[in-house]
């Protein structure tokens, strides 16, 4: 019994997880705590409670069985618009065993909605909102009036009694007190109408509601009061019916809207909630003219204008020219419009470009720049964004002997790569290499090649070597397949390679400035420096990656891939976890601690490791893994510092970060931020180590507020060690040989 009981739980938890999040799924949430809040709310009225809870689990079940997508069943999507109905029915309805049956068959019939209308609305990244509740309880109201076997509910008379069932007199005090509460009206409507999201249209109801939303989210709690005080004021404003927000406390309409809007489906920002409140007339619109058509039918408005208002504006954004931040769609949904917010600061800070495209250095080993950006000689004016490179050796030179001929420079000849993928839209070739010296004008651009990568968006590699050129026109290339040589063609007196970035496709069109990606620089004191995105400048020497198979082997985490470890802590007994590489339904990677539930996700940005957010318990190793990893370039340069900042989602929870939630779309004053450094490399015959150190400093405005130490050591077998040391805690974890 003792082994099959943790067993049966561990199979009832997916069944478990999915009625929770069906509830919180109402309000956008995957977040339990709240999904256990609402279920409560519904039991207000035992039956509503009860056949919400009936319904939700009929849809879940019927879409298990039916081999529907398990993490959207569990996630809480294809139950929550059954929820709704159920309830629906069971407040017009007494509980009887024919109302039992009717709200089966209409939870049903609400998930056949619901798949049908992903599978339409998918293709325009759209979601289906409670438009599947809306088609059912419309289709159910005209139904059951000709069946004679449902009792019609007589209302709230019995609900005092009810209370007491459910938590005797404490709980009927509490409702009483709160119900006795003088509150402006304004305040008074809002409770309610959060109430009536799930048919309660108790002022308790919808103050429990208001407390498990802002446990939830800050932000949603902040808009949801924000929508509603804009709609209270523009009834006021142009003297509208006050009684469109009292009847049925349709004024849910307008909080929905305003988390939808200001912080779920796009990034909480100042331009968000300037749209709330310019929304909201619209909202109040539709509930008008959708009262007015449902009347002849006795159908009630309930979340139509939500509906139409949302889904309006979220496809109308998609048709922009400009101003794609302003405000900017949500590109991965977190369930959560904190961490929405929070992980596209990170992303802009981290991976941030202009075009998403991201173009190497277009050459093997390490070059120098010769002429930068508003160079003396060439790139100037329309021209002035543009690079020249050379090779030079320890002592400055390009050239090895007199440097009379072209072969004497080190450039000359050596291959030239393409800069991303693309396909060859221009070729110039049959111009002959100069003396050094001497220079071609009446061919400026010499030996070209013009590479297209994407609508406005070109490259062009000039003075290239006569013959050289080993594409042709129209055909693709991938990102560093070589596509000729280093030439003297053309306007250039002595052999380097041009290249540039335009927005055309010809020969001597006007420079575009736009970074070069993934690349290390040395200064003046041999100093190197990593670059996700820079521009390099004149002096600087530059070089691409080279990957070093020691660091590139221990972060190739694959899928199925299993890590053990055992951590070692001062005055305790030693234990050992393991962890797994999984990827979850949008394919994203992640390492999974399954002792403790946490999960790391992880990118290859050109085979780069970065990591992108964690969840899960902030004192577990997996944690201090993430924060010493964040960012690992495949390779080892001696000295190299790699500064990066880490999500604000991915501190602890605390004080300073509920109030930042708060404050967050206008201004952040919290800050984690770390410096990687590459302190050593050490080959002794076959064996090989490498350290690397991570300092991670969590800051808010300019005070220190946590410092984390962390050293890895890597060898021949991949991680081996990982020494974390922190004012909580000190430890090292030691890693086995990798497992498949």
């Amino acid at each position: 019994m003792e082994t099959t009981h943790p067993k049966r739980l561990k199979k009832l938890k997916p069944l478990a997880d999915s009625i929770l999040l069906s509830y919180s799924q109402v309000f956008f949430s995957m977040n339990k705590v709240l999904g256990g809040t609402l279920m409560a709310v519904s039991f207000f009225s035992l039956g509503a409670g009860f056949g919400g809870l009936w319904a939700v689990v009929s849809a879940n079940l019927v879409a298990w069985l039916m081999g529907f997508n398990r993490q959207k069943i569990i996630s809480g999507l294809y139950g929550f618009n059954s929820l709704l109905t159920g309830l629906a029915l069971s407040i017009w309805f007494e509980i009887s065993p024919a109302l039992y049956i009717v709200i089966f068959f209409a939870s049903v019939l609400t998930l056949f909605v619901t798949i049908a209308l992903e599978g339409v609305l998918y293709k325009y990244a759209l979601s289906y909102l409670s438009l599947p509740f809306l088609v059912s309880v419309w289709v159910l109201t005209l139904a059951v009036r000709t069946l004679a076997g449902l009792d019609i509910n007589p209302g709230g008379a019995f609900m005092m009694n009810e209370m007491y069932r459910l938590g005797g007199q404490p709980l009927v005090s509490t409702y009483t007190w709160f119900g006795n509460l003088d509150l402006p009206e304004p305040v008074t409507l809002y409770f309610r109408s959060l109430g009536a999201i799930f048919f309660q249209y108790y002022l308790f109801a919808g103050v429990l509601i208001a407390a498990g939303l802002l446990y939830y989210s800050r932000i949603a709690f902040v808009l949801s009061v924000l929508g509603f005080a804009s709609a209270w004021g523009f009834y006021k404003l142009l003297g509208g019916n006050l009684s469109e927000l009292t009847q049925g406390y349709i004024g849910f309409n307008f909080i929905l809207t305003a988390i939808a809007v200001g912080g779920f489906f796009t990034i909480a920002s100042p331009w968000t909630f300037l749209w709330v409140i310019l929304l909201s007339p619209l909202v109040s619109f539709t509930i008008s003219a959708g009262m007015a058509l449902l009347a002849p039918f006795q159908l009630p408005v309930y979340s139509l204008p939500f509906n139409v208002v949302v889904l309006l504006f979220l496809y109308i954004l998609k048709f922009r020219e400009g101003r794609q931040d302003k405000p900017a769609l949500v590109a991965v949904q977190q369930y959560s419009p904190e961490k929405n917010l929070y992980s596209r600061l990170n992303y802009d800070y981290r991976f941030g470009h202009p075009t998403g495209i991201y173009f190497s250095l277009p050459f093997f080993g390490e070059w120098s720049v010769t002429q930068g950006h508003n160079g003396e000689i060439t790139h100037q004016e329309a021209w002035r964004h543009a690079w020249d490179f050379e090779i030079k050796d320890a002592d400055g030179l390009t050239y090895t002997g007199k440097g009379l001929e072209c072969r004497d420079y080190f450039c000359y000849g050596k291959p030239v790569l393409a800069p991303a993928g693309g396909y060859i839209t221009e070729i110039v070739d049959g111009v002959a290499d100069n003396l050094p010296g001497a220079i071609n004008q009446a061919q400026n651009w010499g030996n070209t090649i013009i590479l297209k990568h994407s609508e406005g968006l070109y490259t062009k590699l000039s003075h290239l070597k006569k013959g050289s050129i080993r594409v042709a026109k129209g055909a693709w290339v991938n990102p560093g397949e070589v596509v000729a040589e280093t030439g003297n063609s053309g306007r250039s007196p002595y052999p380097h390679l041009h290249f540039q970035i335009q927005s055309t496709p010809w020969v001597g069109s006007h420079t575009l400035l736009h970074p070069l990606s993934n690349y290390i620089s040395f200064d003046a004191g041999n100093q190197p420096q990593y670059n996700f995105s820079g521009i390099p400048a004149k002096n600087m020497r530059v070089c691409n990656i080279q990957p070093n198979p020691l660091i590139e082997k221990a972060f190739r985490f694959t899928a199925g891939e299993k890590l053990t470890l055992r951590i070692s802590e001062p005055h305790h007994l030693d234990y050992t976890e393991e962890w797994e590489v999984k990827a979850d339904i949008y394919n994203q990677s992640y390492l999974l601690a399954p002792s403790t539930g946490s999960k790391a996700w992880f990118i290859y940005a050109h085979g780069v490791l970065c990591f992108t957010h964690y969840e899960g318990d902030f004192s577990a190793v997996l944690y201090d893994f993430f924060i010493a990893h964040y960012k690992v370039i495949p390779a080892f340069y001696k000295g190299l510092t790699i500064h990066d900042q880490y999500p604000i989602h991915a501190l602890p929870a605390g004080g300073w970060r509920f109030i930042q939630d708060f404050v967050a779309p206008f201004r952040v004053f919290t800050k984690a931020s770390c410096e990687h450094t590459h302190t050593r490399f050490q080959e002794h015959f076959s064996d090989a180590e490498c350290r690397l150190q991570t300092k991670a400093l969590f800051r808010v405005g300019k005070r220190i507020t946590q410092t984390i130490d962390c050293e890895t050591t890597i060898n021949n077998q991949g991680l081996h060690t990982l020494a974390v040391r922190s004012e909580k805690r000190t430890y090292t974890a030691f890693f086995e040989p990798v497992n498949f």
